[in-house]
């Protein structure tokens, strides 16, 4: 998810041979991070119309999809950006701190939406979600970020390993997050660590592979200049954000067009 936005600093010239530091934003992170920004709304809209409103006509198996594409886009993104700060923290003293400050900020609000989600959808609510998914990946992706092609692996076994936890029985609920629910377990958003971590991993891989480490620079000259591609990258800067306010906006805006055609029909 997006750390926040603003003019990014400017980045001084790097000493004679010396490379220079990486860019404080890459903008097509943001535009990749924004699009996925754009598929979790549209998602999260089709769902709150058919669990929230009882709208059957909505192609469920085509939301299901589109909301697995967005989560594996953000995880992926995620992964990379870990890469992208790694290179941002060289030098500094105890660089695992900021991993766990993150991690830990992101399982907090995890654990706010799980409350939240108690309190409007009952015994669905999120008991692990992306928030949850993300920050505890970001934990243990650190050790891997020194070793992309180890975290290439980790990726391939995580994303291919939900077969074998099939093969277990469900110990009890202590084991959702890894991906073992017990029999009639139902949550309106859940990622658990099997598979969905493995896509953390394969994006430190990627972003590994996309910006080595003797050329850590964006591949676009410049913030995108369209308005729309604009806007985009905007939401992508500010993903955490968008993801709290979206729903409760998506669903007071479908509370008013319902009391509207009440009043008006009434």
């Amino acid at each position: 998810m997006g750390t926040g936005g603003g003019k990014p600093p400017a980045v001084s010239p790097a000493p004679p041979g010396q490379d220079a530091p990486p860019p404080a934003r890459f903008p097509e992170v943001d535009l990749l991070r924004g699009t996925a920004v754009l598929a979790m709304v549209i998602s999260n809209f089709l769902f709150d119309l058919s669990f929230f409103v009882g709208i059957s006509s909505i192609p469920a198996a085509a939301a299901a999809m589109l909301a697995r594409l967005t989560a594996g886009a953000f995880l992926t993104i995620a992964g990379v950006s870990l890469v992208l700060r790694r290179r941002r923290l060289r030098g500094r003293p105890h660089p695992f701190l900021p991993y766990l400050r993150r991690g830990g900020w992101l399982i907090l609000l995890g654990m706010l939406v799980s409350v939240a989600t108690w309190v409007a959808a009952g015994q669905q609510f999120v008991v692990f979600g992306v928030l949850h998914c993300i920050g505890v990946a970001t934990l243990l992706a650190y050790p891997l970020l020194a070793i992309p092609w180890l975290a290439g692996l980790a990726g391939l076994f995580f994303v291919c390993g939900r077969p074998l936890l099939a093969l277990l029985p469900p110990f009890g609920p202590w084991l959702i997050p890894l991906g073992i629910a017990p029999t009639g377990f139902a949550s309106v958003d859940y990622v658990p660590l099997v598979p969905w971590a493995g896509w953390v991993f394969l994006g430190v891989w990627l972003g590994s592979v996309l910006y080595p480490e003797s050329r850590t620079r964006s591949w676009l000259p410049g913030r995108p200049v369209a308005w729309p591609l604009r806007l985009i990258a905007v939401a992508g800067r500010h993903s955490l954000l968008v993801y709290f306010v979206h729903q409760p906006l998506l669903l007071g805006g479908i509370w008013v067009v319902l009391q509207a055609r009440r009043v008006l029909g009434g």
